[in-house]
């Protein structure tokens, strides 16, 4: 029964309806005695319980109803802010693919003067970078020579030394002589109280054979005159005051 469908009638009616049935059953109740009265009295009264029921239904869908329109209003008060907020979104989506719309033109129509200018710099930047390379000196490795180890050493020494053995004493070696008596005694007279000098000729004798061994190829002293003897050595007994040098006034001595 409750699947099946129906036209909602107002209150007023179901009202008189109600009251209706109860005259009728008044009415039956006189006519009791009767079998076929009862059986018209058993049907108003399941009739009366239908409406009944139909009644509550009415009323509890009525308050669904209100419940259900409050609930409404307040998502209609939750999704105001939102639905506006969408519609600004619509409305920016909308200039924006607008916006797009232009620069895809914009870009359609200079798209060419730009491929052309980002080529030549291209070229250009490739030209500088051959310029630079062009422009970077070149080094050569230049081989180097090493002088040549003349193995037998020992013995073009041994002949020199030979050599120089047997050649006549030169005009220094004999000028150097008298110069190193002189400056000896000279050494032993000022400086008698700190010993014996050491004896130098021993250790100027490879100077001296460097020097012969040079005068085979060159000799520049045979044009020359004799040296005169040198100054002789001051005393350490002599109390003339030091004269100050450039390096004592620096250092304040």
């Amino acid at each position: 029964m409750p699947n099946d469908e129906y036209d909602i009638l107002p209150r007023n009616s179901i009202e008189r309806l109600k009251a209706d049935l109860d005259n009728l059953k008044a009415k039956t109740n006189e006519m009791s005695s009767d079998s076929g009265n009862r059986e018209v009295i058993g049907s108003i009264n399941e009739l009366k319980t239908s409406i009944n029921n139909l009644m509550g239904l009415f009323s509890t869908a009525a308050e669904e109803m209100k419940m259900e329109e409050a609930e409404h209003v307040g998502v209609e008060k939750k999704l105001g802010p939102l639905s506006r907020k969408l519609d600004t979104l619509i409305d920016q989506n909308q200039e924006i693919a607008k916006g797009l719309v232009v620069i895809a033109d914009m870009i359609k129509e200079h798209f060419p003067k730009i491929e052309e200018e980002i080529d030549s710099w291209s070229k250009k930047k490739t030209s500088w970078r051959d310029e630079e390379k062009e422009e970077e000196p070149k080094f050569i490795d230049i081989p180097t020579k090493r002088p040549k180890v003349d193995a037998p050493q020992q013995m073009t020494s041994q002949q020199n030394s030979s050599a120089q053995s047997t050649q006549p004493q030169s005009f220094q070696q004999q000028n150097q002589q008298p110069f190193q008596q002189q400056g000896q005694q000279q050494n032993q007279q000022s400086f008698g109280s700190l010993g014996p000098m050491p004896d130098f000729t021993q250790q100027s004798q490879p100077m001296q054979n460097f020097g012969q061994s040079n005068q085979q190829s060159f000799n520049f002293g045979n044009d020359l005159p004799p040296l005169s003897a040198p100054d002789p050595f001051p005393s350490l007994n002599d109390t003339q005051p030091k004269k100050k040098g450039l390096f004592d006034k620096l250092l304040g001595k």
